[in-house]
């Protein structure tokens, strides 16, 4: 019986050692398989950092801006109008607004305004 009981204690011992050799291979696997996926996720990084450089490029931006008709001017003045209108400051502002005149390049009078309180 001791020869059975012997046998009974390795065969356990040889299950315990399997199951821990099985799980240190899936712990393997899975620690390879996470490298690949944070070096693909590094590519992708790099790939979209030189996109956003290349997005946030002055040049560029001017460049498409002036592809939609803007242009750049140091000095120009515009106002919104309610209709969502650039209008330059240097045009009679009464004609587009009502009770505002433009007296100069960058000078606008408002008529008395009353702000509901």
């Amino acid at each position: 019986m001791v020869a059975g009981a012997g046998a009974t204690i390795f065969c356990a011992i040889l299950v315990i050692y399997l199951a821990a050799y099985a799980r240190v291979t899936n712990l393997g696997l899975a620690q390879s398989s996470a490298r690949v996926h944070l070096h693909q996720l590094k590519q992708e990084n790099e790939t979209l950092r030189a996109q956003l450089a290349q997005v946030q490029n002055p040049d560029r931006i001017v460049a498409h801006a002036t592809t939609l008709g803007m242009m750049t001017s140091a000095n120009q003045v515009c106002y919104i109008t309610r209709d969502g209108q650039a209008v330059p400051a240097n045009t009679n502002m009464g004609e587009r607004l009502p009770g505002v005149t433009s007296s100069g390049a960058n000078s606008v009078n408002i008529a008395s305004a009353s702000f509901g309180h």
